[in-house]
């Protein structure tokens, strides 16, 4: 689980459909690479929140897309009635993080 994808799973449960569900994968790809980040395709049914949370995690540089501590701060987790299933995804991915970092230090 990366930041990516959560968002990338946020807007399939908003729409029950994950983005460019109708193409394949490798155009998918490709699209990723040459166009702007997906987007919840009715943004005015959700909250102002929701649209920016998606957006932020949905940033194409890495380097500037927000860490998993940076979005369990946000305003959309912080504000949200039940926020356990996105907190749990959060805490996953960066325990995932750490796992990973700590593999690499010892393969060193």
């Amino acid at each position: 689980v990366d930041i990516w994808s959560l968002g990338i799973t946020l807007i399939e449960f908003a729409q029950m459909e994950p983005p460019n569900h109708e193409m394949s994968p490798m155009r998918v790809l490709l699209k990723i690479q040459k166009s702007d980040p997906p987007k919840l395709e009715h943004p005015g049914k959700w909250s102002k929140d929701f649209n920016d949370f998606i957006a932020k995690a949905l940033i194409k540089d890495p380097t500037q897309r927000p860490t998993a501590d940076e979005l369990l701060k946000h305003s959309f987790i912080n504000c949200t009635l039940d926020s356990k299933p996105i907190r749990d995804l959060l805490l996953e991915y960066k325990a995932d993080v750490v796992e990973e970092e700590l593999v690499d230090e010892e393969a060193e």
